[in-house]
Order: structure tokens, then sequence, then C-alpha cells
């Protein structure tokens, strides 16, 4: 697979985030490397976001340092009395860029909750400011109704090994054929996926029987983990971007590495048939810890 749908997480260069994450936050110089080895690599796109911490101020470090340049996808919470254009100036600044590639409204309830807003982002489009409006969503349902929006250009929505083709294709081929850009988050499950299922914690139990599958997929395919996760979303035809993030620059090297296996098209269907009888546990934030 090449690298050019493939874009780089950064929560984690801001937050001590992830269930799997032993690690914590890097430090400055190791999120710089992990932007170096990811740019070298061929990414060149960034995701992150107001909410993650300086994960934006780390990035525009790197721009200024290293003179390598991303293109970044933002996301932002709105209040009813934000100021776009201050929001936008603020992330430009501390992005070092002059253009935000996509501005994703963080979430549905923020798009749906703020009308207005959208026509001031549009406007910013205009201004060349911004390239594309996109909305990051959880829901099949919140996708079909961003198909009403037109402006809005880009959908980020989770998909991976579980969150899958049974849950998705549907609604994703619908959204691109009427034109939407689709970016997958959640590749790995915040780190689920490579949890030990004998010592899962009790909040995860209910998705035992599926991770078990999915080991069993791995070891019939003699694949790891990660070359299954990523690849999997990698092959959609209806995927325009698959987004992962990374601890340290071991991980990133190793997934890039898992990116160039070939998933048989005989594996691909036994993924798509895998099915979660409660999907409230595909969504990290709904997990009573």
């Amino acid at each position: 697979m090449s690298t050019n749908k493939l874009i780089l997480g950064t929560v984690q260069l801001g937050l001590d985030y992830g269930i799997n994450n032993n690690s914590g936050k890097p430090s400055q110089d190791d999120a710089y490397n992990i932007l170096d080895v990811a740019y070298k690599s061929g990414i060149r796109c960034l995701d992150t976001a107001t909410a993650y911490g300086n994960s934006e101020e780390i990035i525009g470090a790197f721009h200024e340092n290293s003179k390598q340049n991303f293109s970044v996808f933002t996301k932002f919470h709105v209040a009813e009395n934000s100021d776009i254009s201050s929001l936008l100036t603020s992330s430009l600044n501390k992005l070092s860029v002059n253009v935000i590639d996509v501005l994703f409204f963080h979430s549905y309830q923020d798009f749906k909750a703020n009308p207005k807003m959208l026509s001031e982002l549009t406007n910013e489009v205009d201004k060349g400011n911004i390239k594309k409006i996109g909305v990051s969503v959880y829901t099949n349902k919140e996708v079909e109704d961003l198909l009403n929006y037109p402006e809005v250009e880009v959908v980020q929505v989770p998909f991976n090994l579980l969150d899958n083709e049974g849950r998705r294709g549907e609604v994703f081929s619908k959204a691109k054929r009427q034109g939407k850009e689709i970016h997958t988050r959640s590749a790995f499950l915040q780190g689920v996926f490579f949890k030990d299922v004998v010592n899962m914690p009790n909040y995860l139990l209910p998705l035992r029987k599926a991770l078990k599958e999915i080991q069993h997929i791995a070891i019939q395919s003699n694949l790891r983990i990660a070359s299954l996760a990523l690849n999997y979303a990698l092959s959609k035809p209806y995927i325009d971007r698959v987004l992962f993030g990374v601890e340290n620059v071991r991980q990133l090297k190793s997934n890039l590495i898992a990116t160039k296996d070939t998933l048989p098209s005989e594996i691909e269907e036994a993924i798509d048939a895998i099915s979660v009888d409660e999907p409230r546990l595909l969504n990290p934030a709904l997990w009573s810890k």
C-alpha cells in the first residue's frame, strides 16, 4: 500500500492518550523525531485538534525548525459565541501554516448546534484560509445527515476490524457516490486489538469473542494485527484516507512496514463478516471504566 492514503494522528504528541499506552506523552524531541520519520517515509498529512493538548504547537514548532511542511487537518470545538476568525487565526499561527487543509467540527453535535458557523467557514474557504470543511462523526445516521450539506466535503468516521464493512460499507459507499471524502480513524480501536484477551478489563469483556476471531484470522493469514488493521482500511475503495496514531518511532516504523503487506481477498471477507453484538463498545467515549 502507498503512504499517500495515510494520515498520522497526533493526539499522542499532545496528550497521554490510549488504553494501551504505557509510555505516556513523548518528549518534544521524541515528538519531532516521530514527525521527521513520518515525513521522510512519505506521509504528508497530519490530524490534530485544539483539544489535543499542545499538539498544534508541537507541529508548528516542527514546521519552523525543520522546514518540512505537512498538510494539516485540525478540529475545533465551538460555543454559541465562538469567533471563527479568531479560532482559525490561532490554529494557523500555532501550526505555522498558511492554510488549514481540512477544518473539522470536532463533533456532529457541535455542527448541528451551530448552523451559522457553516456559512462563516465557507467564507474562510473563499478567503483561502481553509481548503475544505469537515465534520467528525460516530454514527451512520450522522453520515447520512451530512449528505444534505454540500459545504461539508469531508467526513471523519471510525472504521476498523470490528467497526467494519458490515457496519459501515453501505453508508460509506453512498457518501462516496455523493462526492464526500471519507477519512477513517480508530484503526486500532485505541490499542484494544493489541491487548491480551485473557486479561481484558471488565468493561471490554463483551468484545473478547470478536477479538479472538481477529487473532485467529491473523494466525491463519500469518499477518500481524497491525497489518490486518491498517491494510483492511487501506484496501477499501470508498475510503480516501486512513488515520493512525503512534507513541514512538519504533511503532511508526513497524506500522509503515505493515502497510507493505498484501491482504488476501478471503481474509478481507472474513473480517467483513465479524459482527459485534454491543456496538456501543466500538465507541471509546462510551466505555464504562
